[in-house]
């Protein structure tokens, strides 16, 4: 069985929010800009904090990217090996590579 997953992104006005969503896809808490006196986090470090007093864990760590692209640390892993193994690959092209390589640097700079 699936578990509840948390979602980190940003709003409209480029605030960030949380979401925490059921494993049946049902949304079952949020940091969300559903009413008036919810607030949006200016930095990503205080929406991980809030978060985390609804059930977020260190587990569940994400990364943002510099796309602004949030990853699981997991997923960060797996991302990382795919790309080793494409950019070692003699079938794909230079000109795929190259644009794979800011990805991989990119990956190889988070704390995994």
């Amino acid at each position: 069985m699936a578990k509840e997953q948390f979602s980190f992104y940003r709003d409209k006005a480029d605030e960030w929010r949380w979401r925490r969503t059921a494993s049946n896809g049902e949304v079952v808490g949020a940091s969300s800009a559903s009413s008036a006196s919810s607030e949006g986090y200016k930095n990503l470090h205080d929406c991980e904090r809030n978060a985390s007093l609804h059930g977020w864990g260190v587990s569940e760590q994400v990364f943002p990217t510099k796309n602004e692209v949030i990853i699981s640390k997991q997923n960060a892993k797996i991302m990382r090996e795919f790309l080793i193994s494409l950019l070692l690959s003699e079938v794909v092209k230079d000109e795929v590579k190259n644009q794979m390589r800011p990805i991989y640097e990119e990956l190889l700079e988070l704390e995994l």
